[in-house]
Order: C-alpha cells, then sequence, then structure tokens
C-alpha cells in the first residue's frame, strides 16, 4: 500500500456499500493512502453522511434497486454538485452517461468490477484533478480574477 503523499490535502470519501467486507477493505486501503472516509450501507443515507466537503462517493449500485440509485445519485448531484460520483458496477451501461465520454471531468464516473482499491482511488483523483479549478479570489474586492478559470 502506497504511503500518503503529503503535497497532497487528504480527500474527504464517502463509501456506499451493503457488502461489509467491501465497506471494510475500500476503508482501511483510502484511509492508508491518507483518505479521510465516512461509509454507509444505507443508501437512503447517502446525502446525510456525505459531507458538504466530500470530495467522492463511491457507491456500489448492484446491491440496491436501480431506481434508489437513480434517485440518490439524481439527490446527491443536487445537493452536492460538486461531489464526484465513482459507481462500481457488474452493469456499466445502466449508469453511462454521454458526458463521461467527452469530459474527463464529468459525474458519475464508472467502473466496471472487479475494481481494485488502488484502481478506484487512481481513477478518482485523476478524474478530479481533471476539473477546472475555479480562478482565485481577488483579496480586495472577493471578485474572481478574469481569466484564470484553471
Amino acid at each position: 500500500m502506497p504511503a500518503p503523499d503529503a503535497k497532497r490535502p487528504p480527500l474527504l470519501v464517502t463509501i456506499v456499500s451493503q457488502n461489509a467486507s467491501t465497506l471494510a477493505g475500500l476503508d482501511a486501503y483510502l484511509r492508508g493512502v491518507g483518505a479521510v472516509t465516512t461509509s454507509t450501507g444505507d443508501l437512503g443515507r447517502l446525502v446525510d453522511v456525505t459531507p458538504p466537503t466530500a470530495a467522492a462517493v463511491i457507491l456500489f449500485p448492484d446491491e440496491y434497486s436501480l431506481e434508489l440509485v437513480v434517485q440518490t445519485l439524481a439527490a446527491l448531484e443536487k445537493a452536492r454538485p460538486d461531489v464526484l460520483a465513482v459507481v462500481v458496477t457488474n452493469e456499466p451501461g445502466r449508469f453511462a452517461t454521454p458526458d463521461a465520454e467527452e469530459d474527463p471531468s464529468a459525474s458519475p464516473l464508472v467502473m466496471p468490477k472487479p475494481a481494485w482499491a488502488w484502481t478506484i482511488m487512481d481513477a478518482v483523483r485523476a478524474r478530479l484533478a481533471a476539473r477546472p479549478r475555479p480562478a482565485p479570489l481577488d483579496r480586495g474586492s472577493g471578485a474572481r480574477r478574469p481569466g484564470r478559470d484553471r
């Protein structure tokens, strides 16, 4: 397991799975590489347990009804639009979006099973790095400085 990277701030990640060994194994790996995690098996509580400053949610949707997964992902997008949703599934075609092909920063990031903890973390980091960064604030006015959208 790689050592945490001192240059990066810790990622806040929520893990959602009904499988206790999936939760424990992914949680242990992510914490070992410096992430701060929350986890739940209750998909209906996803938005509640995801901190406002979370970077990503890693969801294993095959354990839930498709209707509940779709509703929950929509609620997450509405409540926490900056959070990257990562969907790890046996049926990636059910969750793929047209945006994902064209936009490397789009959410959700759909990953086919099997996906190992390090591949999930690498994909999360890559997708987050591809997202545009907001322009820095002008200290005097608090306004965004033009031309600095990355």
